[in-house]
């Protein structure tokens, strides 16, 4: 909204200033910011009056760029024709100012054009944008050029093509730390191997895609993933697998709607911020306008950034001290843990393979059962069966599941889950504190626990810590690395 404010203003200020090569460049912007709204008719409107004075004075490179973009706007209209017609504007464009990188770009989109309805055609440009890329290296415009070649491959059904393909990208995506590349590319041969029959590689493949993208924050994937390894599971007839992936999606979702709102709202407070200050800035504006001279008109602009100024201030200030105050928080809980680790010290060994004893539970417990089934948790350690059910343990205590509950529940534990997480979590933690295993991931570590997911382990953790996982490992770790230097 903002931006889109700021644009207009431009605008009509360039137009009283009969400026018009900037009027082309906001008109372009303008247009760019409505195709990503999705208002592609109303976005071309103003890209074709940018393209109108970007060629009444003669900015060759400009007319190019407006043409590339009303192209993509034809073909996501599904207007191929004038699409192409647009696209080879822009290519005579990009050649006679010799602007290699968007030449490559062009094609690359005319291949696309083509890839659905004419795949002869798509490799014509694919491989005319390659023999540019050859002499003109670009690692980000080859990466997205070998995809769209192996997804051509995987259009046309040649499987065994195009899982090739996928590999040549993931081989160059590997060497040269391009993770956004390594993703897709994993993503791809996961779907070939798919539709190949070998629902092994597909697993294997797709659960890369899953970790890599988590890794790197692209969680905005990760239903999709988890969708697809869902069913790739039930293909398998591992239906207690595929059900964990439902869950797990389910969960994901509802978490990212959380944090929709969360940031909808942000952006409510923001907006009701700017509206209080364009309120300000047309009441200022009326008064500069009664008097027309060139002092006012300093003034008006000064306003407009003094405004501007302040609305990000205000929105970075926010937002650091949120973080601040979160980092204080973890910080608070970390000293805690510390002070109980400390006082627990001398019944606590360094070995993961020794009792591991809650700092709240005793083996005095006055109520025979607790005390029996803290003693049983303790010395035979079945929470690290992933697998563990309430039934097994009422089998051991000889005692009922209705019974085993209300005394779980007299002792502060909502379920028997509840129970079983909070041994987990603290043979985590044990594992974390332990020097030998400061090489193994986190999934590693929540899988020697007893948990049967990564999201279990991450809800427990955070719920009996109120901190995540490698906020914990990474504060043990610097504790070690700033006690070695000591």
């Amino acid at each position: 909204y903002l931006a889109e404010k700021r644009m207009l203003d431009a605008l009509k200020l360039f137009q009283k200033l009969n400026k018009v090569y900037e009027q082309s460049q906001i008109l372009h912007r303008y247009g760019i910011l409505l195709t990503r709204r999705g208002e592609n008719n109303k976005s071309q409107d103003y890209l074709f009056q940018a393209l109108q004075f970007a060629q009444h004075v003669d900015s060759i490179s400009d007319a190019g760029a407006i043409c590339h973009n009303i192209g993509n706007n034809f073909a996501d209209m599904g207007d191929k024709k004038e699409a192409l017609k647009y696209y080879k504007m822009a290519e005579q464009a990009a050649i006679s100012t010799s602007s290699f990188e968007n030449h490559i770009k062009i094609l690359i989109n005319i291949g696309i054009l083509y890839r659905k309805t004419k795949p002869d055609s798509a490799f014509y440009y694919y491989n005319k944008a390659l023999d540019i890329e050859k002499q003109h290296p670009s690692k980000r415009l080859y990466i997205n050029l070998m995809y769209n070649i192996a997804l051509l491959h995987h259009d046309r059904g040649e499987l065994s093509k195009a899982v090739q393909s996928y590999r040549d990208v993931l081989d160059f995506c590997i060497a040269e730390k391009v993770y956004p590349g390594q993703t897709r590319a994993y993503r791809g041969l996961a779907e070939a191997y798919y539709e190949t029959g070998d629902l092994k590689n597909a697993i294997l493949y797709m659960e890369r895609a899953l970790n890599l993208a988590d890794s790197t924050g692209e969680t905005s994937s990760s239903p999709y993933y988890m969708e697809k390894l869902a069913l790739y599971h039930e293909k398998t007839g591992d239906f207690a697998q595929a059900n964990q992936f439902i869950k797990e999606v389910l969960h994901l979702k509802d978490s990212l709607q959380k944090q929709d709102k969360i940031s909808a709202f942000k952006e409510l407070e923001i907006l009701n911020q700017i509206q209080h200050n364009e309120l300000e800035y047309d009441r200022v504006s009326q008064e500069l306008a009664s008097q027309k001279t060139k002092q006012q008109f300093r003034l008006l602009i000064i306003a407009i950034l003094t405004i501007s100024t302040f609305i990000l201030s205000w929105s970075l200030h926010k937002s650091y001290r949120l973080l601040q105050e979160r980092k204080q928080a973890y910080a608070v809980l970390m000293v805690k843990y510390e002070e109980e680790r400390n006082r627990t010290r001398a019944t606590l060994t360094k070995d993961i393979e020794d009792d591991v004893l809650l700092p709240e539970f005793s083996d005095s417990n006055p109520d025979p059962l607790m005390a029996d089934l803290i003693k049983y948790y303790r010395h035979q350690k079945p929470y690290l069966d992933p697998k563990l059910k309430l039934a097994t343990v009422v089998r051991m205590l000889e005692t009922s599941e209705k019974t085993l509950a209300a005394v779980l529940k007299t002792n502060g534990d909502d379920n028997f889950n509840s129970f079983t997480n909070r041994f987990r979590v603290e043979h985590a933690k044990r594992i974390m504190e332990n020097p030998q295993y400061q090489n193994y991931t986190i999934e590693a570590i929540a899988s020697d626990s007893g948990f049967g997911s990564r999201m279990t382990f991450y809800n427990a953790f955070s719920q009996f810590t109120g901190v995540r996982p490698s906020y914990f490992r990474n504060f043990l770790l610097t504790r070690e690395d700033s006690g070695s230097k000591n």
